[in-house]
């Protein structure tokens, strides 16, 4: 593992943190391909029921590294794959349906756990997707959120535009995306990009994973998995898989131990 990412387990809880603190967590190749790993290696670490996402030092994540931008504005000439370094892999689609950017985002989507970013400083561009391919978003009041990438002549390209109208409806969406403009944790919390916005983040949304990871794990990564495909399926089939989910968890070891705790007044013991 990278230590661009660090991730540690605790209860259930995998603490998330994108760890490059002198770059506000600006987005290279090394720090998608590291993002990436993370979210990659949690979908089969056994015990995992929540995560949380965060970013050390000042920021969530200010979005793409400088660097990129300059070789941009320099003519886009870029040396065939064979010759550009392993971190550059950037747009490689590697048999996904995302490329790598994307799947910085997509991948906590993937996740049958539930995921919750919690976003202080600067989320822009890049790391506003990133955010909103979380779950739920817990945002420091003085955060400040942006879809920038209107601000460089370009489009959000790493999920932004199916998660963003999914969030705040296709009017708002809109707004955001053709200004860029900043958007505060509060505003954000007003218009549905969060859950909340509260002093401290990090502490808030780690207490949210924890009271997630302490329910039923087979019944929180069925009611991810329907909510999740919930806006996008006709009424039928969705109505087929509830029926199919639910008749899973009726009578199964988890159902029965949540009942039994809560009549017996005490915590549940849930297997993974």
């Amino acid at each position: 593992m990278s230590d661009r990412v660090t991730i540690s387990i605790d209860g259930g809880v995998a603490d998330v943190r994108m760890n490059r603190p002198d770059k506000m967590n600006a987005l290279d190749g090394a720090q998608f391909a590291a993002i990436v790993e993370a979210g990659e290696s949690l979908k089969t670490t056994a015990g995992v029921r929540a995560v949380v996402l965060s970013g050390e030092g000042r920021a969530f994540c200010a979005g793409l590294d400088f660097g990129s931008f300059q070789q941009m504005a320099g003519g886009g000439d870029r040396p065939p794959r064979e010759e550009r370094p392993a971190s550059d892999g950037i747009m490689d689609l590697d048999g996904r349906i995302t490329h790598t950017g994307q799947q910085a985002a997509w991948v906590w989507q993937e996740l049958e756990v539930p995921v919750i970013a919690a976003v202080h400083g600067v989320a822009l561009g890049g790391g506003a997707q990133i955010a909103l391919g979380a779950d739920m978003r817990i945002m420091a009041t003085d955060a400040r959120f942006s879809i920038l990438e209107i601000r460089w002549g370009l489009v959000p390209d790493m999920i932004g535009t199916y998660m963003l109208p999914r969030l705040v409806g296709l009017e708002r969406a809109k707004e955001l995306t053709f200004t860029g403009r900043m958007v505060s944790g509060e505003e954000a919390t007003r218009i549905g990009l969060a859950l909340r916005a509260v002093e401290n983040p990090l502490e808030d949304a780690l207490a949210l994973a924890h009271e997630i990871a302490a329910k039923s794990p087979t019944a929180v990564r069925g009611g991810k998995m329907l909510l999740n495909r919930s806006l996008d399926a006709d009424p039928a089939s969705q109505f087929d898989i509830e029926r199919r989910t639910i008749g899973s968890l009726i009578g199964s070891p988890n159902q029965v131990e949540a009942v039994m705790a809560y009549f017996d007044k005490r915590d549940p013991t849930f297997a993974d």
